[in-house]
């Protein structure tokens, strides 16, 4: 007990320091060790900001910005390579390392720890948090308005009710508390989930989703040959049977793990789709 009284102790002194320092002048050296503050890092600070962003940055499978991120420093995440940078804000996940965290708290750098968003509205708070730590908040302003515009604009038109389930590898479904729930019932889209009593990202066991009979399935991605068990699942005759290729939509990876830059984007594509389902569904009947 006193090692984790400890460990609170000094990821509090880290997120104090990084309050602090946004209410000084912005940051000079920023280093970013978590996926999603990446994405926030590349979109709202200046390039000049950026000392290094975390080695996934660059994955264009899992970040939106891969491209953006080329051009900067990366690092695994440990304490000693980001102390050698010298950073005055380090922007780190939930679920970052924290005894890395613990040990930037204790050598003085201030460190700002964003959790994982479930809905829009977290998402606008963890942008202009963001953007104010950087010491851009316009740029959250207009990051927000954007995500704002891409709702309005994606608003479905009266239509039947789509029913639909977001499904990943291994059969894990997302429940009514996760973004792309959020994002489903902003847009209209009934989550199948719901009915399964899935709360947040919960295994669904094949034939319980066959009985959910979906109108549609989100998928992450595109339809090819399942290279393993996990994705096998997905591909399988009788999910097939219910829910066809033709009514599958796909939502990257990229666009829905982080509610940030993508976030418009992750609308407008799943705004698209359910209309493209909807006259399949129709053409059906």
């Amino acid at each position: 007990m006193p090692v984790i009284r400890h460990l609170l102790s000094a990821l509090a002194v880290g997120a104090l320091l990084a309050a602090t320092a946004a209410a000084a002048a912005p940051p000079r050296r920023v280093v970013s060790i978590n996926l999603c503050t990446d994405q926030l890092a590349l979109a709202l600070a200046d390039p000049g900001q950026i000392a290094a962003l975390s080695y996934l940055s660059r994955l264009a499978s899992l970040s939106f910005l891969a491209g953006n991120a080329t051009a900067f420093r990366i690092v695994r995440g440990t304490a000693e390579e980001v102390l050698k940078i010298a950073p005055d804000l380090v922007l780190a996940g939930a679920y970052s390392s924290a005894s890395t965290r613990m040990v930037l708290a204790a050598h003085g750098v201030p460190t700002a720890t964003f959790t994982p968003v479930t809905t829009v509205a977290e998402a606008r708070a963890e942008i202009a948090r963001a953007a104010a730590l950087l010491g851009h908040p316009e740029r959250g302003a207009r990051l927000v308005s954007e995500i704002d515009r891409a709702l309005t604009e994606a608003a479905l038109p009266p239509g039947p009710p789509v029913l639909a389930l977001q499904m990943q590898r291994r059969g894990f479904a997302s429940g009514r508390e996760t973004l792309i729930a959020d994002l489903m019932r902003r847009l209209g889209i009934v989550n199948a989930a719901d009915a399964l009593g899935v709360v947040s990202v919960e295994r669904v066991p094949l034939e319980v989703a066959l009985k959910a009979r979906p109108d549609l399935l989100i998928l992450q991605d595109e339809d090819r040959p399942p290279a393993d068990q996990g994705a096998a699942l997905l591909s399988h005759p009788a999910l097939a049977a219910v829910v066809p290729p033709q009514r599958r939509a796909f939502l990257p990876y990229r666009e829905i793990t982080c509610a940030g830059p993508a976030l418009p984007a992750a609308i407008r594509r799943l705004s698209g789709e359910v209309r493209r389902i909807r006259a399949a569904i129709a053409a059906d009947r």
